[in-house]
């Protein structure tokens, strides 16, 4: 015997969209919004799986009633597919019969691509062929990125919730960010879920595909909290830098990465590359000796044209950049993947005593939670980048020679990299003459 149950999940303020939960056997469990809203969830019985008598909830009775209705309808429907039919029911079964009672059922034009069909054809069509937004195809991350997303909205379709043109709305909206925290992904990650879904619902309006703007809406904005990273001082990359591994025992990690000394040096140097040039690693795996020029003054340079922004750059080098060159006789590190750079710079940060404990702030699942980490724990190969442009902020670089160098156009990124704490920005600030 299946049985059915109701249940809330808050949106916006205090208000709740009532859920059909239908467990029909072992871990098969039915979950469909009714879209059923209730303006307070303290006037909801969780007994009773009812709205409470109250007058402030205007439509109780309507909502009510249509719960009544509702519940007697679907287990007439599921004991006569069972005992009458002796058919087994499925996910199918609920979500027609829910789409049909609530009159979700559309016409579709099979000419025109649906969401999530949309999605597929999207990633799959400028993998190879150019954006006209930005002139060159998909990177392999943002590739993965959508992938990611496609496979979220189609898990949330498949537990009955309506995923289309038509369903993008305010609705949908809160019930979506809801169901990923339920998923207990983090805030930054449910906001990347949102904005690539308005990507994809812009460039199918663009083709002409729906005329839903409910996505170009204030409330449909992409939801974030700062995100939380760290920078290396001065001194803390020096400590890497002088860092040695030659009584380093290889250790596996991961179940299969060996982490060994040759892997720490390399992982080291491509790193403090990136925190003394602002180049990424994946710039640094194209650079050779012919990237290096040098002036009448002994200077020596990089030029290079980065990747992303497909913009040259001239870059100063440092001691710590020669020294590295010198050490390898004039050749770059080789490249290594970004994820076996990071386990490295976890071992290599512990070796370093690079040991200051942090609290972190994240969002998980909707809830504030508080972490400690050690310092070297919270180090990958993006703190590289960060690193050089808050020490060359601090060392009174001016902000727009660190921008040529970093490669920003935009102010607003450029900001997001200044890693200081409130302290360091004021006693920077504090060197102006202005509060002497």
């Amino acid at each position: 015997m299946g049985t059915l149950t109701y249940k809330l999940r808050k949106s916006t303020g205090k208000t709740a969209v009532i859920q059909i939960f239908f467990n029909y056997g072992q871990k098969k469990r039915f979950r469909y919004s009714t879209g059923l809203i209730i303006q307070d969830t303290k006037n909801w019985s969780p007994k009773d799986m009812r709205i409470k008598n109250v007058a402030l909830e205007l439509n109780r009775h309507i909502i009510n009633e249509k719960l009544d209705d509702l519940q007697s309808k679907l287990n007439t429907a599921y004991k006569k597919l069972t005992i009458e039919e002796s058919k087994t029911p499925s996910d199918k079964f609920f979500k027609d019969f829910c789409d049909e009672y609530f009159n979700k059922k559309t016409i579709v034009d099979k000419r025109i691509p649906e969401l999530l069909p949309f999605y597929l054809w999207y990633i799959e069509n400028y993998t190879t062929k150019p954006l006209s937004s930005i002139g060159y195809p998909l990177r392999k991350n943002t590739i993965k990125t959508y992938k990611s997303a496609y496979k979220l909205l189609l898990k949330y379709n498949k537990q009955g919730n309506d995923v289309n043109y038509s369903s993008i709305n305010f609705d949908f909206y809160n019930d979506y960010i809801g169901w990923l925290q339920e998923e207990d992904y983090s805030t930054n990650y449910i906001g990347n879920q949102i904005k690539t879904l308005k990507t994809m619902m812009n460039s199918s309006y663009e083709f002409g595909y729906h005329k839903n703007l409910e996505h170009t809406k204030r409330y449909f904005k992409k939801p974030k909290e700062d995100s939380f990273s760290i920078y290396l001082t001065v001194s803390e990359l020096k400590k890497i830098e002088e860092c040695d591994f030659s009584n380093f025992k290889p250790k596996i990690v991961n179940k299969t990465l060996k982490i060994t000394p040759e892997l720490l040096n390399t992982s080291r140097d491509l790193f403090l590359i990136s925190a003394n040039t602002s180049l990424k690693i994946s710039d640094i795996k194209r650079l050779n000796e012919k990237n290096i020029i040098g002036n009448s003054n002994g200077r020596k340079y990089l030029q290079i044209t980065t990747k992303k922004t497909d913009k040259p750059l001239s870059l100063p080098l440092n001691s710590t950049v020669l020294n590295i060159l010198d050490k390898r006789k004039g050749s770059f590190p080789k490249s290594i993947p970004p994820q076996h750079i990071n386990y490295a710079l976890k071992e290599i940060g512990e070796l370093a005593e690079i040991n200051e404990v942090i609290l972190k702030k994240m969002t998980i699942g909707g809830e504030t939670l508080y972490k400690e980490y050690k310092k070297y724990e919270l180090i990958t190969n993006h703190t590289a980048r960060r690193s050089m442009i808050t020490n060359a902020y601090l060392a009174k670089v001016p902000v727009e020679d660190i921008r040529q160098l970093s490669g920003h156009s935009s102010p607003k990124v450029f900001e997001s990299y200044l890693r200081l704490s409130g302290l360091e920005r004021a006693e920077k600030i504090g060197e102006h003459p202005f509060f002497s």
